[in-house]
């Protein structure tokens, strides 16, 4: 063990002892501000020296100390034998941790589950800023800490992130890998010399981010520049130990929930229906009922070529290329990736990631639409084939939209027309047509 680490080791039971002394003061004395200050500055050092010799499970305990003797002393929180007990306890762990870095030349190899429970012990104490002083730190009359956000919540919120990001994520993580990240940071982090933005930004692996406040906002004279009221979240398709190892000193503050890459998966875009998007779904579950994909495919490239990239139908037709080259034995992802354009809502993946090997498909079927009253009606598998027909009704459908266009309409050459249709409701294109004289 080289003379730096003796150094710590020697200078940390030195704080330690002195700790346990004003503790045992402040039973006889818990009022006694100069007391709780050398309490605080035992703890700070303490954590200081720690997070210079990289030993986060013990950073994290003392982190924690550290946060709850500041709320005594600054009283927010009034000094009591629970918090005493509390701190006792974690101080114990923490000549653990000394004992074992001593015995084996600076290596840490336990202790990280008791180093979390031993954190969230300490932190339980501390109410909200706008919660009244109470005895010991009870959390009655403070905030309810932050719940963990539902299976809707992130699915919400992964339909935020724009469809190329998703979509690149989607193509190149592996399973399991992909994580949508909560960081919570305590409201006084900056006093702690943390900065939570740049904490997330650095985030391994990170695809996308955002922030959200975490109440209503003060008026701008009651606004606490110094008072951290955002949370953080973060996509990644970083592994859950470079995560771990990266938020290691906040790590009671942050949430990692693993995402199937499925859930990535979200049409969007304008919801335009009509006799294409009927054909197109009845031609692709009969595809897939045959377990005929390479034919599913190439219908959906030749739709996808003469369809508004910014349509639902799509963007669905673009994640259903995209699941067809990822997984392509997945057909319980891609029936519903095709149902999906005839509701016009993203699939629910919960459902689907839920069900286990031995589940049945679903049955989804093709809503049944009357033919439209002009045109030709093509058959569909076992007919021509496969992609005329479907090339053959889309250009069908836009021949229609223009002969139902009023004579005395006017046009802007190069602009992006709207057109409507009682057939196809309404499509959006550029078109290219001369002023009518």
């Amino acid at each position: 063990m080289n003379a730096l680490l003796e150094q710590f080791i020697f200078e940390s039971r030195e704080c330690l002892q002195g700790i346990g002394e004003k503790l045992l003061q402040l039973e006889d004395a818990p009022g006694d501000k100069d007391l709780v200050n050398e309490l605080f500055r035992l703890v700070h050092t303490l954590k200081g020296n720690s997070g210079l010799f990289e030993f986060p499970t013990m950073t994290r305990v003392l982190h924690a100390g550290e946060d709850l003797m500041d709320e005594v002393r600054n009283d927010r929180v009034v000094f009591s034998r629970q918090i005493a007990d509390h701190l006792l306890a974690s101080m114990d762990f923490v000549g653990l941790l000394c004992d074992e870095i001593e015995g084996s030349d600076g290596q840490v190899k336990s202790g990280n589950g008791n180093s979390v429970r031993l954190a969230e012990s300490l932190r339980i104490l501390i109410p909200s800023r706008d919660a009244k002083v109470v005895e010991g730190g009870d959390e009655r009359g403070a905030s309810p800490p932050p719940q963990a956000p539902s299976r809707d919540a992130d699915l919400e919120l992964l339909g935020m992130i724009p469809e190329k990001v998703r979509m690149e994520a989607y193509r190149t993580s592996r399973e399991p890998g992909l994580y949508l990240i909560h960081y919570r940071p305590v409201e006084g982090c900056f006093y702690q010399g943390e900065d939570p933005f740049h904490q997330a930004r650095q985030a391994p692996g990170l695809l996308w981010g955002s922030l959200s406040p975490r109440g209503s906002w003060p008026r701008l004279g009651e606004l606490d520049a110094y008072r951290c009221m955002l949370d953080f979240h973060v996509l990644s398709t970083a592994n859950l130990e470079a995560l771990e190892e990266h938020f290691r000193y906040v790590l009671e503050q942050v949430e990692l929930v693993e995402l199937p890459t499925l859930f990535l998966v979200a049409p969007q875009g304008e919801p335009n229906g009509g006799p294409v998007y009927e054909d197109f779904v009845a031609e692709a579950l009969g595809l897939l009922e045959t377990g005929n994909v390479n034919d599913l495919a190439i219908v959906s490239r030749a739709l996808l070529e003469l369809s508004n990239p910014d349509l639902w139908l799509s963007s669905a037709l673009r994640w259903l290329l995209a699941v067809l080259e990822r997984e392509p034995e997945n057909l319980m992802a891609l029936k519903f990736l095709v149902n999906s354009l005839g509701t016009f809502q993203a699939p629910n993946w919960v459902s689907i990631t839920a069900a286990t090997p031995e589940d049945p498909l679903p049955a989804i079927e093709a809503t049944a639409h009357p033919a439209p009253a002009t045109g030709p009606v093509l058959p569909g598998v076992g007919g021509i084939d496969p992609v005329l027909a479907v090339t053959a009704h889309a250009i069908i459908a836009i021949q229609r939209t223009i002969l139902a266009i009023q004579d005395d309409a006017s046009w802007q050459p190069g602009c992006p027309m709207t057109l409507s249709s009682p057939h196809t409701g309404q499509l959006h294109f550029p078109i290219n047509l001369p002023i009518q004289g």
